[in-house]
């Protein structure tokens, strides 16, 4: 616990996570602590096994600076591409 990565992902500016509770292969929460464009942003990553294969369950949540009606699915967006596309990559590199 305690572990603090900057994260680098445009199109937004780099931020600070600090893990605030990990569990060795099952759970790691994380929040956003420097730089961020969203406020209250944590993370929670479960991890679980299910016939020889790891399964993420990622999610994410924070609030938005700005009160704006769109600005959430925008950031939500930002988020969420790069992500999934990291995740994608690697469910390729290391499939059966």
């Amino acid at each position: 616990m305690g572990s603090v990565r900057r994260v680098f992902s445009f199109p937004l500016p780099a931020f600070v996570e600090t893990v605030i509770t990990f569990e060795p292969n099952f759970l790691m929460e994380y929040v956003v602590s420097k730089g961020s464009p969203i406020k209250n942003h944590t993370g929670r990553m479960e991890f679980s096994e299910e016939g020889g294969v790891t399964r993420l369950c990622y999610f994410i949540d924070f609030d938005p600076r700005l009160p704006f009606m769109l600005l959430g699915p925008v950031l939500k967006s930002a988020i969420e591409k790069p992500i999934r596309k990291s995740l994608e990559k690697l469910s390729k590199r290391y499939a059966p």
